[in-house]
């Protein structure tokens, strides 16, 4: 196996378990990356939203990456954009379910 994606360079294309996700197997640009218990989406107009999961703290970031192109804003807890935020965070359940990727926010751990 490479060292890295050509798609996104430096990066390994598998999750923890080894499995290579069908994402890097597209020959097209997606809009979700699969990497290790992290999961984003990222729209035409440039909002970008992160799931972390980092030793069971779980995190999101909503981003605009017009307004702040080097990701210094996170609008995840500003009132004025649940509703943004709420329907990437369904775009991104479906994009996984897409690439049959079923992990799950709802569970502690996200059912890893």
């Amino acid at each position: 196996m490479q060292s890295s994606s050509k798609r996104f360079p430096g990066f390994l294309p598998i999750t923890l378990s080894g499995f290579v996700h069908p994402v890097f197997a597209q020959k097209k640009p997606v809009n979700v990356l699969v990497l290790y218990s992290d999961r984003a989406v990222r729209t035409a107009n440039n909002r970008k939203l992160i799931k972390y999961n980092l030793k069971q703290q779980q995190t999101t970031q909503l981003l605009d990456l017009n307004k702040a192109p080097y990701e210094t804003r996170n609008l995840a807890g500003d009132p004025a954009f649940r509703r943004k935020k709420q329907q990437l965070e369904t775009r991104l359940v479906n994009e996984m379910k897409k690439y049959h990727d079923f992990l799950n926010f709802g569970k502690p751990n996200w059912g890893k």
